[in-house]
């Protein structure tokens, strides 16, 4: 992976549906050289997949929260996360070093709907405690190019 590739990846962040052409403008390389790069990129899975970008309080999600994991045995991770994983308030499930075993960014429409989301996941076998933060305010979210 070049500059090329890094500039690439980082006009891409920034609009998934921009054309090929408007690429190679960028960077100095056709349509079809683009293409090409780009499809090498997704070959080697340093591209996964194109998403889109969603305003949680329009969706009627404006509580963001994180919360800490703590399991009695951390061999019952495995089983955690699949309960965790069906749990649609859950957008991102981490395993982590440290104290907590598992650490959560949740999204709900109220605290009453956390208060839910807390009971159903210290019901999950193995989970001793939890431990929320609810944040107050996001100045910036993004994710990892490499750089």
């Amino acid at each position: 992976m070049d500059q090329v590739d890094r500039k690439l990846l980082s006009l891409l962040k920034n609009d998934a549906k921009i054309k090929y052409a408007e690429l190679g403008q960028e960077v100095h390389l056709s349509a079809p050289a683009v293409h090409e790069r780009i499809k090498k990129l997704e070959k080697n899975e340093i591209v996964q997949g194109y998403t889109i970008v969603t305003n949680p309080k329009k969706l009627g999600l404006p509580l963001c929260a994180f919360i800490s994991v703590t399991l009695s045995n951390i061999t019952l991770c495995k089983d955690a996360v699949l309960h965790i994983e069906k749990m649609k308030e859950v957008e991102e499930c981490f395993s982590t070093a440290g104290e907590e075993s598992l650490f959560l960014k949740i999204r709900t429409r109220d605290t009453d709907a956390l208060e839910q989301l807390l009971v159903r996941l210290r019901s999950i076998k193995g989970v001793e405690k939890t431990l929320t933060r609810i944040v107050l305010t996001t100045h910036f979210e993004r994710t990892a190019l490499g750089e």
